[in-house]
């Protein structure tokens, strides 16, 4: 299942709150009927919505007054939304997540602890021999997805 994400700092350091983007379309707002309201005095009403059409996410503004930006660019009509995209309305962020890459994790990587799709360990094995060549707790391999795509960063043990 796809939804947004916010973070804001709190009281206990970042807040992160999910909204579950279910059924075919999620409305952004003012407005108590919004499925995600935002109460925010630059937020419209009826501001912005998320269509799902069953190929893809799509992002719409409602015609609002004070525009809707999607990775900094302000948008007119929809836009097909990609994993990590960055939605902001007024001054809220909401980060994009299709759920899509716990689905395509490769079954190499499948049931590797804390793999949840942005960011996963990879343990490295020499093909004629069975004794794995990181053991290190510090040799990691990270990947992130972010506006520009995917990530990966290595630490120097790792890259060995």
């Amino acid at each position: 299942m796809a939804f947004l994400a916010t973070e804001r700092d709190g009281e206990r350091g970042r807040d992160r709150t999910k909204f579950e983007l279910a059924g075919g379309e999620t409305t952004i707002g003012r407005h108590p009927d919004c499925g995600i309201v935002v109460d925010a005095g630059a937020v419209s009403r009826m501001h912005a919505k998320v269509v799902n059409d069953g190929t893809g996410h799509y992002l719409e503004d409602m015609s609002s007054r004070n525009g809707t930006f999607l990775n900094g660019q302000l948008i007119s009509g929809s836009a097909l939304l990609k994993e990590g995209d960055r939605i902001r309305i007024s001054d809220v962020e909401f980060v994009f997540d299709s759920d899509k890459a716990n689905e395509e994790v490769p079954d190499l990587f499948k049931g590797a602890e804390a793999c949840n799709g942005t960011k996963f360990g990879v343990m490295m094995y020499d093909e004629n021999e069975t004794a794995q060549l990181s053991g290190s707790s510090s040799a990691k391999v990270e990947y992130r997805s972010s506006a520009d795509g995917l990530k990966m960063s290595a630490t120097p043990e790792a890259k060995l």
